[in-house]
C-alpha cells in the first residue's frame, strides 16, 4: 500500500470515529457545517432552500431517479414524523414528481446533490439551526436516533406515546 493511501485511510478512520460519519462522503459539506442556500423548485416555483430549513429537525432525503419510494423507505420516513422528537423529511428529487404525504423539493440543476455528495437514498440529518448532524448513504432509523441523542434531542428515535 502506498504510504499516502495509508495516511488517508488512517485520517478517514479518525474522522469516522469523531463524527460518526460514513467515510464514503467526499463533498465539502461535513457534520457540524451549516447547509448553504441553493435554489430548488417548490410547487413549480424557484425558491431558496434556506426558506424551507430550520426550526425543527429535518432529514434531506435524496430520492432515486424515478422519484418513487419503496415501502421500506416510506415506512422509515413516516416513522421519523411520528417520533417523540419528530424529524421532518424533505425529499429532494431531480424531476417534478410530488410524493404524496411528504414535502418534495426539486434540485433541477443537481447543485444541492453535488454539494452534499449525494446519490439516490442519501440522507442528511439537520438540526433546528440547519446544521448537519449526520449523513448516510442509506437511511437507518437506529442511526438517526443515535445522532439525535448525541445532539441532545429528547426522546430521540422513540415512537410518540
Amino acid at each position: 500500500m502506498n504510504p499516502l493511501d495509508a495516511d488517508a485511510e488512517r485520517l478517514a478512520a479518525q474522522r469516522q470515529d469523531y463524527t460518526g460519519d460514513e467515510p464514503s462522503f467526499f463533498g465539502p459539506l461535513q457534520p457540524g457545517d451549516a447547509l448553504q442556500d441553493s435554489v430548488v423548485l417548490s410547487d413549480g416555483l424557484p425558491q431558496g432552500l434556506a426558506a424551507r430549513l430550520g426550526g425543527c429537525y429535518q432529514l434531506l432525503y435524496f430520492v432515486r431517479g424515478d422519484g418513487l419510494l419503496d415501502d421500506e423507505e416510506r415506512r422509515m420516513l413516516h416513522a421519523l414524523l411520528r417520533a417523540r422528537t419528530p424529524v421532518l423529511p424533505l425529499l429532494i428529487t431531480r424531476g417534478g414528481l410530488k410524493i404524496q404525504g411528504f414535502e418534495s423539493l426539486v434540485d433541477m440543476e443537481g447543485e444541492l446533490a453535488r454539494r452534499c455528495d449525494a446519490r439516490a437514498r442519501t440522507a442528511y440529518l439537520l438540526d433546528p439551526q440547519a446544521r448537519v448532524l449526520a449523513r448516510w448513504r442509506r437511511l437507518n432509523l437506529d442511526e438517526v436516533g443515535k445522532a439525535m441523542a448525541r445532539s441532545g434531542a429528547q426522546g430521540a428515535g422513540e415512537p410518540a406515546g
